[in-house]
C-alpha cells in the first residue's frame, strides 16, 4: 500500500476482527495497530486496503504479529 492505512481503515480492520473472530482491539493504541498493520502491508505488498480485506482468510498471520508484537 503506498499510504499509511487511515483512521476509517483501522476501524473497518478492528470491526471486522470483533465480529469475525471475536477479538476486541479496540482499547490498543491505535499509533501502535496503525504501525504494526502498515509493517504487513510493506511486508505482504498489498496493492490496495480491499485486497488486504478480501484475503481476510489471512487474519491468523495479523492476529499473531498483533498479539506478540
Amino acid at each position: 500500500m503506498e499510504t499509511p492505512i487511515r483512521d476509517l481503515q483501522l476501524s473497518i480492520i478492528l470491526n471486522d476482527l470483533l465480529d469475525i473472530y471475536g477479538y476486541d482491539f479496540t482499547a490498543y493504541a491505535k499509533s501502535s495497530l496503525k504501525r504494526r498493520i502498515n509493517r504487513l502491508y510493506a511486508l505482504d505488498r498489498f496493492p490496495s486496503f480491499a485486497e488486504f480485506r478480501y484475503r481476510f482468510g489471512w487474519i491468523r498471520t495479523i492476529l499473531i504479529v498483533l498479539l506478540n508484537s
